[in-house]
């Protein structure tokens, strides 16, 4: 009996000691089951959130990617977005979130009717763009294939927009962030963007009218396509500096054309090729209030256009680039200091104007293009306006000077 007894209490008590690390366990287990959930979903999807309720939708309520879209709230458990419903924001640890992955999608929004429209007050978006495509790949540390006009214009007018995702890929396709965040007026940060192999329009019109932008990112590819940054930050307002050199010598046709067209820089970066493409400085900095040096123009091979209306409307240049340029081909200097009015040339010496200045030309060696020089210099503030002439001297006034 005793030893009975004995045996029963020996029994009870291993198993009171064995529920406890079970039940600690299960606490432990149901802890760490809530936590990494959002993480998860952050790891591999986009998170769009915000203080106070949104919405997500297409623009015509049509499914443009050509693979499969989830979303979720942070749960483990994802539901396909068929691009016809609009989603609505859920309140998670008090702020409203919402996020999305894909799989087996090149393209996801390819015009502006794919556009995705946001509702709502100060929405952020972060995360890896890369996970609309492809969220598996992404996870083997692989950049998931962009199609052609892959993220075209996908943010376009979104004013609830403050914070942009990141864009890794090293290898564009084109038109992929065509106006992607077009009139986004209250995006405050560009992402990085570390592409070195572009493709015609990557680029264009990317931040176009973006407002709030403060600052342009760091762009370090070295051979240009056509359009490639055409209009790139054209419109924003509030950008101050940008980098010190576009490394670029290897240009294309409009690859900088109305680049900063807009915006408040005072210094312009530094442009180092010697052989132009057409248009490739069309209108680059037009309109830049801030602006009162231009950079050094070293090119002597220029092309139709390449300088067109370059520096239309800086009223506060008071700097011209030395031209050492002989063979002027169509359009090349046409409207180049339009509106620049405190450039200001004589065709006399005397008084205030004493620096000589000049378009080189080589008769022998070249020709003047149609219109090559037309408008260069109309509505500046000396008292020659208008179209020079090739070999002709002419004398800056005292405050202004050449950047060689």
């Amino acid at each position: 009996m005793k030893l009975r007894k004995a045996l029963t209490f020996i029994l009870a008590l291993v198993l009171c000691i064995g529920l406890l690390p079970m039940s600690a366990f299960a606490a432990e287990k149901k802890e760490t089951a809530s936590k990494p959930v959002e993480s998860r979903a952050v790891d591999g999807a986009i998170q769009f959130s915000s203080d106070e309720p949104f919405t997500l939708r297409t623009r015509l309520h049509v499914k443009y990617w050509n693979g499969t879209i989830e979303y979720s709230y942070g749960e483990e458990r994802w539901k396909v977005w068929n691009g016809t419903s609009t989603l609505q924001s859920r309140s998670v640890n008090g702020r409203e979130v919402l996020y999305l992955r894909g799989f087996g999608n090149t393209v996801i929004s390819y015009n502006l009717n794919g556009t995705w429209m946001i509702s709502g007050n100060n929405v952020a978006c972060k995360g890896n763009i890369e996970n609309l495509l492809d969220y598996r790949t992404v996870a083997a540390g692989e950049h998931p294939e962009m199609g052609e006009r892959c993220f075209r214009e996908l943010f376009n007018r979104c004013m609830a927009l403050t914070v942009a995702p990141e864009l890794p890929a090293e290898t564009l396709a084109p038109y992929c962030y065509y106006r992607m965040f077009c009139l986004c007026r209250n995006l405050l940060k560009a992402p990085e963007l570390p592409a070195l192999e572009l493709k015609p329009h990557c680029y264009e019109g990317m931040f176009l009218d973006c407002s709030s932008l403060r600052k342009a990112p760091e762009l370090n590819a070295l051979v240009m396509e056509p359009y490639c940054y055409s209009q790139m930050f054209a419109g924003c307002t509030a950008i101050t500096s940008v980098q010190a050199e576009l490394p670029s010598i290897k240009l294309a046709e409009a690859c900088y054309r109305a680049m900063f067209g807009g915006c408040a820089i005072t210094t312009a970066p530094k442009l180092p090729a010697t052989k132009l493409e057409s248009c490739c400085y069309e209108r680059m900095f037009y309109r830049c209030p801030n602006l009162v040096a231009p950079p050094a123009l070293p090119a002597t091979d220029l092309a139709v256009g390449c300088y067109f209306y370059m520096f239309d409307s800086c009223g506060n240049l008071t700097s011209l680039p030395a031209l050492p340029a002989t063979y002027l081909p169509k359009n090349c200097y046409y409207g180049m200091f339009t509106l620049c009015t405190k450039i200001m040339l004589s065709e006399e010496p005397g008084g205030a104007y004493a620096t000589p200045y000049a378009v080189p030309f080589d008769e022998e060696a070249s020709y003047v293009g149609n219109s090559a020089l037309k408008y260069m210099f109309k509505g500046t503030g000396g008292t020659f306006t208008g179209t020079p002439q090739v070999n002709t001297t002419y004398y800056l006034h005292k405050s202004n000077s050449i950047v060689y």
